[in-house]
């Protein structure tokens, strides 16, 4: 980087200066006793995209879920999108007050609700369910 001063003078307002003195290899233990480095770090990999593909698989089956898929004759027939199709239910509403929240907190996570299902219909809605085999 370089930095020109047209006028004036450039401070550096850090009035606490530290170097870190450890060597490579004090770095590397800290790094492996972490988990970012080798096995452990291949492992926490695997993990992270093993939660991925489950929250993926789980949205995946709440859009349809909400879209009131059903098996009909042998086919897979859901109900046409519609952004209603994610409000709460009045039972829920119900609960939401009596946990005392207002009605501007329920419209907010309603809003919420909604906006999540849209994401979905953008992800998902432009093909037909595909049962998950496994």
């Amino acid at each position: 980087m370089h930095l020109k001063v047209r006028n004036g003078d450039l401070l550096d307002g850090n009035t606490d200066l530290t170097y870190d003195e450890r060597t490579l290899d004090q770095l590397r233990e800290l790094w492996a006793g972490m988990g970012l480095t080798g096995a452990a770090a291949d492992d926490a990999l695997l993990q992270q995209k093993e939660s991925l593909l489950r929250a993926g698989n789980q949205r995946y089956a709440r859009y349809w879920q909400l879209r009131n898929l059903q098996l009909v004759n042998g086919s897979w027939v859901a109900d046409t999108y519609d952004p209603a199709q994610a409000d709460f239910s009045a039972d829920q509403v119900a609960q939401m007050r009596a946990l005392g929240w207002t009605d501007a907190r329920i419209a907010d996570a309603q809003a919420q609700q909604r906006a999540e299902f849209a994401r979905w219909n953008t992800e998902f809605g432009g093909s037909a369910y595909a049962a998950w085999t496994g």
